[in-house]
């Protein structure tokens, strides 16, 4: 496979995730559309990350899901909750 064909199948792909996350959200339920904008450099090649482009991806994923898990937290429900009591 190609940079282009690989390119084109995350552009399809992202579009397809936001439109997933704006109907979850609409139906209610809590969803955040990451945008998978990384930079080039990042990349060892076409669709390999490097060592900090997975970092940054980590970075960005935790802080994507944070909100989540303290609102979670908050509930009482979960079992870090109640570690934390």
């Amino acid at each position: 496979m190609d940079a282009g064909t690989t390119q084109r199948y995350r552009d399809q792909l992202a579009e397809r995730m936001a439109e997933v996350a704006a109907q979850l959200r609409w139906d209610g339920r809590r969803a955040v559309y990451i945008d998978p904008d990384l930079p080039s450099t990042l990349f060892l090649d076409d669709c390999h990350l490097t060592p900090a482009g997975n970092a940054w991806l980590a970075k960005t994923l935790v802080a994507a899901i944070d909100p989540f898990i303290r609102a979670w937290q908050r509930s009482g429900r979960g079992l870090l909750s109640a570690v934390r009591r």
